[in-house]
């Protein structure tokens, strides 16, 4: 839908964290954005409250742009697809589910971050350099974070574009205090 590439889109801008979550708010959904609980593997939630309001809770577990970016898609699928007022989504996103909803969520957060057919055609799908990731992320206006995480997880080898994937740049963007892990 446009209001997921719309949100995607934001990913562009330098304040881009900061911004998206302004977007949500704007569009009736409260984030909430809570250091990792220490023991938990916990990335995200979604839910309603006793009235209704959307919410969505991130950790920041991992702070790297392309993390922040799916997992807010993927907490942003939960609720338009999944959440109504009983249920919650609690996320640890380095775990394999094979909850139907849950496989939904990733396959909704992918789709919008980067389009299937835009990606199995890209050169930084089927030549990945620096150059490669840097075109497509100015054709689809996103963050080359993004590009790169994707690329690093579909190839399970995160030492890939480790100087791309955006460390440390999200919890700058909100005011966290105790946010170590």
């Amino acid at each position: 839908p446009a209001f997921l590439r719309e949100l995607v889109q934001l990913s562009w801008s330098e304040q881009g964290p900061a911004i998206a979550v302004e977007f949500l708010e704007k569009h009736g959904v409260a984030v909430i954005i809570e250091p990792p609980l220490k023991g938990t593997l916990l990335d995200g939630a979604a839910l309603k409250d006793f009235d209704g309001m959307p919410i969505i809770g991130l950790t920041l577990r991992f702070d790297r742009i392309d993390n922040f970016w799916f997992t807010l898609l993927h907490e942003v699928a939960h609720l338009w697809k999944h959440v109504d007022n009983e249920e919650t989504f609690l996320d640890n996103l380095d775990s394999s589910s094979e909850d139907r909803r849950e496989l939904e969520a990733n396959r909704i957060a992918k789709e919008a971050l980067i389009p299937r057919v835009a990606w199995k055609r890209s050169d930084a799908y089927l030549n990945p350099s620096n150059e490669t990731i840097d075109k497509l992320s100015r054709e689809l206006k996103i963050h080359p974070a993004i590009i790169a995480g994707r690329l690093r997880r579909e190839r399970e080898n995160y030492t890939l574009f480790n100087d791309l994937i955006g460390h440390y740049q999200v919890r700058k963007h909100f005011n966290l205090t105790g946010a170590e892990v």
